[in-house]
């Protein structure tokens, strides 16, 4: 809107920012857009609070629009021509939740590399497939950063040195090719990213209005503006990506979640770990229902679809194709946080099987300082015990950067 091409008055943006300065937050439904036209219907709840109407929370407490309007000491807004298309034809709700998203899924994938580092370790695999060498011949940037950030992790490890010559040949793909699944979902976040940047700093409603002379439906020298009809509304380069960058996470999550059965799983795991990394397996549960919740997240991700590849025409056929940008991006939010608590799982399954490790065996300094994260709000599983609020508080340490605030503090941040 502040870029001048919407038709809109000054005033209107600054009551936007004095609402937001102030902590008026509008009651917006979730559903109803579709991604083209704008997200409509969403940004219609939006829009009520300045004109006085619908709902917003102020310190917490839901209002009537005039209320809460009144209550920070602003006064509602009379709009006039084209103000009120402005404010509703636009892809505020999926770039918002977008940019959301995209936070929430870098820090995600950053205590992935973490989770996955520590269940190399706890393991008995190998960071021999973090060879620089081996990324520079196949250079994707997000393998090359995800093999990086596992071999920092793992700097100064006596768990990885003390079997540093044994008969294994080689890992499973849940570790082996953690790079490679890690880095290509780096990636893909990472274009999304670039179109959320670009659409944060658009023009995204319509008609647009022009200078005299900027467009070819006014002739150069004119002194009349151009109002032109057009498609900027339309969510397909956020809708298209988003699909993308949500499926992406879910691989995320697949591979955490096989890397946490190789810790709990007593046909696979290492001999010196207890079934369920639990004394007395069979009398306890230990971590088997944390693996449940992780499979039930992740098949609830697999099941979320991708909306961007439907499109159902509406308004009598004038919106004939649409690109169903605003459900892409609330099924993101799902999957941001189904991933948080299936990665929150792997860290709590490392961390406890790192119990276990004989004496004078230490874990690297990145994923030390992970595990003693960990180990500050949930302490060992020396008996069974209720896990849920445990789960809560791991995932949470994914979504809010405590995962990274850790290696961070190591001094191992890239």
């Amino acid at each position: 809107l502040a870029k001048g091409f919407s038709g809109i008055r000054p005033s209107v943006v600054d009551l936007l920012v004095s609402m937001l300065n102030e902590g008026v937050q509008p009651v917006v439904r979730s559903r109803g857009s579709l991604g083209a036209s704008g997200d409509l219907a969403p940004l219609a709840h939006m829009a009520l609070v300045l004109i006085g109407e619908g709902e917003a929370r102020v310190d917490g407490e839901r209002l009537p629009g005039d209320e809460a309007l009144q209550a920070v000491g602003l006064e509602p807004v009379t709009l006039a021509s084209k103000e009120g298309l402005a404010l509703i034809n636009g892809t505020q709700l999926t770039v918002g939740l977008a940019a959301l998203f995209v936070v929430d899924a870098e820090r995600t994938v950053e205590a992935a590399d973490a989770a996955g580092a520590l269940a190399t370790e706890v393991t008995m695999g190998t960071t021999a497939n973090c060879d620089p060498a081996i990324h520079d011949v196949r250079p994707h940037p997000g393998q090359q950063e995800s093999a990086a950030a596992i071999r920092r992790l793992t700097a100064g490890s006596t768990v990885l040195e003390s079997h540093k010559d044994c008969e294994r040949v080689q890992d499973a793909y849940s570790i082996r090719c953690l790079p490679q699944v890690h880095g290509a979902v780096r990636d893909a976040i990472s274009h999304l990213r670039e179109a959320v940047e670009v659409e944060l700093n658009s023009v995204t409603d319509n008609p647009l209005v022009f200078p005299a002379g900027a467009v070819d439906e006014r002739a150069p020298g004119t002194d009349v503006a151009a109002v032109v009809s057009a498609g900027n509304f339309h969510g397909e380069p956020l809708a298209l990506r988003l699909d993308y960058a949500a499926g992406a996470l879910t691989e995320l999550a697949a591979i955490s979640e096989r890397r946490t059965d190789r810790m709990l799983n007593p046909d696979v795991q290492e001999s010196y770990l207890p079934p369920f990394l639990t004394e007395r397996s069979g009398l306890r549960s230990g971590y088997m229902i944390a693996q449940y919740t992780a499979a039930a997240l992740l098949n609830e991700c697999r099941s979320l679809g991708r909306p961007s590849i439907d499109s159902t025409p509406v308004s009598g056929g004038q919106e004939d194709h649409v690109s169903m940008s605003g459900q892409s991006a609330l099924n993101a939010r799902t999957v941001a946080e189904n991933v948080a608590t299936i990665v929150g799982v792997e860290l709590l399954c490392g961390s406890q099987a790192a119990e276990f490790l004989g004496d004078g065996l230490e874990l690297g300094t990145g994923t030390g300082a992970v595990r003693d994260a960990i180990r500050s709000v949930v302490p060992p599983l020396d008996e069974d015990r209720r896990l849920d609020g445990e789960l809560e508080t791991a995932a949470d340490l994914v979504r809010f950067g405590a995962i990274r605030a850790a290696i961070a503090d190591a001094g191992l941040s890239d």
